[in-house]
């Protein structure tokens, strides 16, 4: 896809069209992650589930942390028995509902988990996993490794989507209307780190009404406005204001952004609250918006 002057001309074979926008929604799946262990290739691994009710009575091992992961393992778990490999000790990258659903289901035996645990070997009937107690075989009819896909970052760089670092992990930067660096390209879904079919149907929604001229509510603004509804002003001016003040976070796009503050808690402390003590326990990041804090060190002083 070249753009010249203002016009997007899509190049297939030989031949080409031309379009005044692009949509592109080709999501990451195309080139999925390998195991890249023994027997990885082997006809009973995949790395996608079409339909889990094909499946029942059957050994069945699911690999990943991901949003992907725990939705396929528990869709599977209802006729099956699943294990979960998860190479860490917690599921940080899925979404607060799934993390609920899947500790409910291990908690009441329904799937097995493996954490801080990889896959060592796969074997026609076993599979041999890396746990901390050391290796472990597990039966195994049908395995599913949900590792992620590869961006095919080389093809989008080759139609002049720019990338905000080397990182391979980085994603293309995109307005809040999804618009890519380069006028009228648009990028949705797995492409700039979404990958459920929800949320890319969302986002498609919204910028095909973008193209049209419509003004349209994105999905999350009622889970911005949750979030932001205890400070004075508008929404969106409140939204741009925090944005402006945390500098940490300017790499993200701004449908990154979003989610991020729609997923976190405001604070509006007053003068000489506590924000946390020394030895509290927690997983909270705080940013400072605005005002300044004070931290108490072991001699007494503050700075």
């Amino acid at each position: 896809i070249e753009n010249s002057n203002s016009i997007l001309k899509i190049q297939y074979g030989k031949n080409f069209v031309t379009a005044d926008s692009v949509v592109m929604a080709i999501g990451a799946m195309g080139t999925p992650r390998q195991l890249g262990v023994q027997g990885d290739d082997l006809p009973h691994v995949n790395y996608k589930l079409g339909d889990p009710d094909a499946f029942a009575d059957m050994d069945i091992i699911v690999v990943g942390a991901g949003d992907a992961a725990i939705e396929n393992a528990l869709a599977l778990a209802h006729k099956n028995r699943v294990s979960l490999i998860n190479r860490k000790g917690e599921f940080a990258r899925a979404k607060d509902e799934n993390i609920a659903l899947i500790m409910e289901a291990i908690r009441n035996s329904e799937i097995r988990c493996f954490y801080n645990s990889t896959v060592s070997r796969v074997e026609e009937k076993e599979t041999f996993i890396n746990t901390p107690e050391g290796e472990v075989a597990v039966k195994c009819n049908h395995m599913i490794a949900r590792l992620g896909g590869i961006m095919p970052r080389k093809f989008l760089e080759s139609c002049g989507i720019d990338f905000p670092s080397k990182n391979p992990a980085a994603l293309p930067i995109v307005s809040s209307k999804y618009e890519s660096n380069v006028n009228g390209l648009y990028l949705i879904g797995s492409l700039i780190g979404y990958p459920l079919i929800k949320q890319a149907i969302n986002q498609g929604h919204e910028v095909i009404e973008h193209i049209l001229g419509n003004e349209v509510e994105p999905a999350d603004q009622v889970l911005i406005k949750e979030a932001l509804g205890g400070l004075k002003g508008e929404t969106n001016e409140n939204l741009k204001m925090i944005r402006d003040s945390l500098s940490l976070f300017k790499e993200l796009s701004e449908p990154q952004f979003r989610e991020m503050i729609s997923e976190s808690t405001v604070h509006e402390k007053v003068e000489k609250e506590i924000v946390f003590k020394k030895n509290d326990h927690g997983d909270t990041f705080f940013n400072i918006v605005s005002g300044s804090v004070k931290v108490e060190l072991s001699n007494g002083s503050f700075v």
